[in-house]
């Protein structure tokens, strides 16, 4: 990166695999004391994050799984919207733990064809967990590889369920705008397969919805 570029661009961060986070716009900055940072907020913008009981900033493969996938983190007064992860600034976050800690929800958790929810009856999803140890120096520029064990994982779950050219359909939904998604939300959801309450599931496959065929498609983890 060029200084010019530097100065255009003060934070920057690439990511190997092209990821989306929930984020709200918060009508002002939170006001926390610099002694107590919240990791949920990036300037006047909060994400959600995921505690394994470590927090990892929940990102997605599409802006679609995004809103679907996150329904069991909000509340119906909340405003979250999906964006590229790389507008995320995640230095506030790296700041509070040392780390970059990044959860990749990938596919929706099953079992016996049927999807595993939350009491409220959101579909619930399998991720994975990476955690990245960046330099304080390289913090307002740097660039996260994910190890090839993520994209295996991601890659045999889609391969398994037949959608090996799943790629094209996420990079098409790249370019969706906020009404594409919210109608394919609907449908994904007007066509849901039978559920089953996480709490009495023993999680063993994976859903993952094809908004190009309307149709959710299971498989099983091994």
């Amino acid at each position: 990166m060029t200084g010019k570029e530097h100065a255009d661009f003060p934070y920057f961060l690439h990511s190997s695999i092209q990821l989306y986070a929930m984020v709200q716009q918060l009508h002002t900055t939170p006001t926390d004391a610099p002694a107590a940072i919240d990791p949920r907020y990036s300037g006047n913008m909060e994400m959600i994050l995921i505690r394994t009981p470590d927090p990892f900033i929940c990102t997605y493969l599409s802006p679609l799984d995004a809103v679907m996938g996150s329904r069991t983190f909000t509340r119906s007064d909340d405003h979250f919207w999906p964006i590229d992860f790389r507008q995320v600034d995640t230095r506030r976050f790296m700041e509070k733990h040392g780390r970059l800690l990044v959860a990749v929800n990938y596919a929706y958790g099953a079992t016996g064809g049927r999807l595993a929810v939350s009491d409220a009856g959101h579909p619930l999803m399998v991720y994975f967990p990476s955690s990245f140890d960046v330099p304080l120096d390289q913090r307002d520029h740097f660039t996260i590889h994910f190890s090839d064990q993520v994209t295996e994982r991601i890659e045999t779950a889609y391969q398994r369920a037949g959608l090996s050219g799943f790629g094209d359909t996420l990079a098409m939904m790249c370019t969706w705008t906020a009404e594409q998604i919210a109608d394919a939300e609907a449908e994904a959801l007007a066509c849901m397969p039978p559920t089953i309450a996480v709490a009495g599931a023993a999680v063993d496959q994976y859903a993952i919805y094809d908004p190009e065929s309307g149709e959710w498609v299971f498989t099983n983890f091994d």
